[in-house]
């Protein structure tokens, strides 16, 4: 291998300085037209993608007011459409996926709303795409939106803060954005924030829908969310 290398360094050192131009460009423009094909196949991808996003809303994406993208009511990929006649999960292709890092070099499809985000970025760009932030803002409205509902079961607010103590049952509370209370906004938030155990599904009590309260950024009862943080 090593003589190989020498005697191709050879013959480009020994070439003219003309040759050694006109190889250089050639490269360059093997390097450019390869670019282009792929920036060509990308944009190709993505128009499909676009012209497909009612099936995508079908089965739970959102996209708000300012055009981003929210992923936390998709659906799992057993109900994943088809996209040009192929599962979403396989949409546009295994070598595609890989490359863009959206699932590993061992991997053959997609498994993951995640990884549908991810598959968002790359199309249209990160900022197309809600952030945590977003994601937080969006709960904390919602959640904002039943609290009526939820005083008229129990919760109260008073000295500028909210009160669980004769809050009914979580089970009876009102559906807030077309989910049952004790799942919103998803497992895998709720699992994220400390707020369910791994093994959990659901909340099952008002310390649970308490520490979602506090981590969407309402103020609550101070011993309560004490006891709550001790019984971590």
């Amino acid at each position: 291998m090593r003589h190989i290398q020498q005697r191709f360094a050879k013959t480009i050192y020994s070439a003219d300085s003309d040759e050694i131009v006109e190889y250089e460009k050639d490269l360059l423009q093997n390097n450019l037209n390869k670019k282009v094909l792929r920036e060509y196949e990308k944009g190709q991808y993505h128009n499909v993608l676009l012209q497909n996003m009612d099936k995508l809303i079908d089965v739970g994406l959102i996209i708000s007011d300012d055009g981003k993208y929210y992923f936390h009511n998709f659906a799992g990929n057993s109900q994943w459409p088809k996209i040009e006649g192929k599962s979403l999960k396989n949409f546009p292709n295994a070598e595609f996926l890989r490359k863009y890092g959206i699932i590993d070099q061992s991997a053959e499809s997609m498994k993951s709303r995640n990884q549908v985000e991810k598959l968002f970025e790359v199309f249209l760009g990160s900022e197309a795409v809600a952030t945590e932030e977003d994601y937080k803002k969006l709960f904390t409205s919602q959640l904002r939106e039943i609290i009526p509902e939820l005083e008229k079961i129990g919760l109260e607010f008073r000295e500028e803060k909210y009160y669980f103590n004769n809050l009914q049952g979580v089970k009876k509370g009102p559906k807030i954005a077309g989910r049952n209370l004790i799942s919103f906004p998803n497992m895998e938030f709720l699992r994220k924030h400390g707020i369910l155990k791994t093994h959990q599904h659901v909340m099952t009590n008002h310390n649970q829908l308490a520490t979602l309260f506090h981590v969407l950024g309402f103020p609550i009862d101070e011993r309560l969310l004490e006891k709550i943080q001790n019984e971590k």
